[in-house]
């Protein structure tokens, strides 16, 4: 068994997998040291060709995120990072299994959800009162981490432990699939005593909350930009739900895809396909900053033009 090594999921609708895909581009690119392994039910190649380790989904452990609450039982290595199939890594992720080690935390972050507050997912109130909690660990989860020597294993199996009567304790159906994965961890997490810790904004967030401009750059190791009020500078990205058809993240992957698919820009490495990358988006940039300024009468000339010559193509 391999010691440390990244996990994903990724089955069902294409969509899924071609984000695995882009993940795995990512990772080869910027962490291509830890092993990888990914589970679904597809035979694309391409994930034969990105990630060591090829898991076949087991359907009875469940629908949708139920299948995230069974890391400890998929995953081939000792110490495991889950990452969802829907983020990019813009850096090495050697240091997350540092900012794990010793630790009971499966995943990142130091706020909670009180009885009282509004959530997406489960009524608070009901949730807390039911297992008799104070509060409930509120968190994303595009990341998590399980080693198998430490308590995470535990953490999942409780929380798998509520899906049954999930409803009765006052969780809600994701997606009309089951119960979300990350309410149901934290509660497990609260049940259990254990918490998680802060990663001070460089392992994993969301654009979500994003204030001004998402600063990122996959072959330069950028990712900056301003949550909630604080700057943040994250190894991992998550895109969830449909941040993933922001300019940004398709604007990426075009870039991981031309390099991955391209022999010659492969060999020259990263150096030369920067360079070409920036002269495209330059000549973009250029036409664009044109367009602005061309005086409006002129602008509509040309789309009357342009509508005329469609009706002949």
């Amino acid at each position: 068994m391999n010691k440390k090594g990244i996990l994903t999921i990724a089955f069902g609708a294409d969509k899924y997998i071609d984000m695995a895909v882009n993940l795995g581009r990512s990772i080869q690119l910027n962490s291509p040291s830890i092993s990888t392994a990914i589970v679904t039910d597809s035979e694309n190649p391409e994930l034969y060709e990105l990630y060591d380790i090829i898991i076949p989904l087991n359907p009875h452990f469940g629908i949708n995120v139920e299948q995230k609450l069974c890391l400890d039982k998929y995953s081939p290595f000792d110490k495991t990072l889950f990452i969802d199939s829907d983020c990019l890594v813009f850096r090495d992720l050697e240091f997350a299994f540092d900012l794990f080690r010793d630790s009971s935390a499966i995943t990142i972050g130091t706020e909670f959800f009180f009885p009282g507050d509004d959530c997406a997912f489960a009524d608070i109130k009901i949730v807390t009162k039911n297992l008799g909690l104070k509060k409930i660990p509120r968190f994303n989860g595009g990341v998590y981490y399980v080693s198998k020597t430490s308590n995470q294993p535990d953490i999942l199996a409780k929380a798998r432990g509520f899906i049954a009567d999930y409803k009765e304790l006052g969780f809600w159906s994701f997606r009309d699939q089951g119960p979300a994965d990350e309410l149901l961890i934290g509660t497990a997490l609260e049940y259990m005593g254990y918490h998680n810790i802060s990663d001070n904004g460089k392992l994993m967030r969301t654009p979500i909350g994003i204030i001004g401009t998402l600063n990122i750059d996959i072959f330069k190791g950028k990712s900056k930009f301003n949550k909630y009020g604080f700057d943040v500078d994250p190894a991992i990205i998550h895109f969830a739900g449909s941040i993933a058809e922001n300019a940004e993240y398709r604007r990426e992957i075009g870039k991981l895809a031309i390099y991955h698919n391209s022999f010659f820009l492969k060999k020259a490495r990263v150096g030369l396909f920067h360079m070409y990358f920036n002269v495209n988006q330059y000549l973009h940039d250029s036409r664009k900053s044109l367009w602005t300024i061309t005086p409006r009468p002129l602008r509509l000339i040309y789309h009357a033009i342009k509508s005329r010559l469609y009706k002949f193509i």
